[in-house]
């Protein structure tokens, strides 16, 4: 009887499927520019000209020793476009038979790997959509609809942040701000929403649902890291850039949230995540707990109080993960602490950090399960070089109360 029920209810999950959604439409990849030299009235007005990036590199606890690395991203802005088209659960600008989209028109080497809905494939200068069959419309709307928008990191730096571009240039009252209904799945990312972007109506778009806006508003991308790579591509230096005005817009839009640095020692625990990543994690708790350091867990905190524990933080430390996107309300000389691998080549949390004008000092852990995709690696860390890693932290905390 069990099996017959699983068999019905797969069947109306594709029958409800089928309602919804009608056949994969497919689009062709062009830039931005070719929207904006189209005889119409699009427009892309600047807000900063080309975007200030300074990718750093951390030193390593008996590794290499750090730099920074300034770059310099496309202009900072936000276009203005008439009859076109967003997409839930993708940051997608349509019209006609064409998606506009300059990361995936600057991707000649074919590195990104969709693996998110409502994508269904993408071959080098085209892309599949899965699409539901009725469309709604928003007349005028500023879009910040995205991928994997129910991640906090993606949701606050790669969406919520470039709210920063348009804030009292444009009116929340005449304009509603568009973004993906899943983020109301999760009660933290909601408060986000909430607070970031108090004053604007906002309406919440589901995966798939197309969008008819006769004037839509986009702030640029202010991020440049792919959304995932494919298997045999490796991370460069510049898909670690990341604008400095990313980090003060979110410090602006949370202001009221921050506080003035304190002196408590922080370790952030992921012992009750489903990615476990530090195998000895529990060895590794007790020995930052024997060393004056606070164990916290961000599913203890809602969006303010993860604000205001970072912020008041004298040293924090986790392994990386989206917990670490707070490094963005951090004071200035928090000594900033990330478990990661040295070649890994990921700098977005050291970047971070750097811009606060924290202090970083990374551990490297021994790789025990490698894995094609990072964020699914599995760790061990050597308990007498972590305890060492400790007392240095320990240290450079202690050297900046001296001044």
């Amino acid at each position: 009887m069990k099996g017959i029920r699983y068999l019905f209810d797969g069947v109306i999950i594709r029958v409800r499927h089928s309602l919804l959604f009608r056949r994969n439409r497919k689009y062709h990849i062009k830039p931005f520019s070719y929207l904006l030299n189209q005889k119409s009235q699009n427009v892309f007005s600047q807000v900063e000209g080309q975007a200030e990036c300074i990718i750093h590199v951390p030193s390593f606890f008996n590794g290499k020793k750090g730099m920074s690395i300034k770059k310099e991203g496309p202009s900072v802005g936000y276009y203005k476009l008439y009859d076109v088209y967003g997409c839930g659960g993708t940051n997608f600008i349509i019209k006609d038979d064409k998606i506009y989209a300059d990361y995936l028109a600057d991707d000649e080497e074919d590195r990104i790997r969709f693996n998110f809905w409502p994508v269904k494939r993408r071959k080098k200068s085209s892309i599949e959509l899965r699409i539901r069959r009725k469309e709604i419309t928003v007349e005028k709307a500023i879009n910040l609809l995205g991928f994997a928008a129910d991640n906090y990191y993606h949701l606050t730096f790669e969406i919520i942040s470039r709210l920063g571009y348009i804030e009292g240039i444009l009116s929340g009252n005449e304009y509603t701000l568009l973004l993906d209904e899943k983020i109301k799945t999760n009660k933290n990312l909601y408060q986000l929403v909430q607070i970031a972007a108090k004053g604007y109506t906002i309406k919440f778009i589901p995966e798939g649902q197309i969008v008819y806006c006769s004037e839509l508003v986009l702030p640029s991308m202010n991020t440049w890291m792919p959304l995932n790579l494919k298997v045999g591509c490796t991370l460069r230096l510049e898909d670690n850039m990341i604008a400095k005005s990313a980090v003060e817009n979110l410090r602006n839009l949370m202001h009221d949230h921050i506080n003035e640095s304190g002196f408590e020692k922080i370790f952030i625990s992921r012992k009750d995540s489903l990615n476990r990543r530090i195998e000895n994690e529990d060895e590794v708790i007790a020995l930052f707990k024997e060393n004056g350091f606070k164990i916290v867990l961000m599913e203890d905190y809602d969006i303010k109080g993860q604000i205001g524990l970072f912020s008041s933080a004298k040293c924090i430390v986790g392994a990386s993960g989206a917990a670490l996107t707070n490094l963005a309300y951090c004071n200035k000389e928090t000594v900033v602490g990330c478990i990661i691998p040295e070649d890994n080549g990921f700098y977005i949390y050291s970047s971070i950090a750097n811009y606060v004008g924290g202090d970083t000092l990374f551990f490297s852990p021994e790789i025990v399960e490698k894995n094609e995709f990072m964020a699914e690696e599995k760790w061990r860390i050597n308990l007498d070089e972590c305890n060492g890693y400790i007392k240095e932290l320990i240290i450079r905390c202690t050297a900046d109360d001296d001044y």
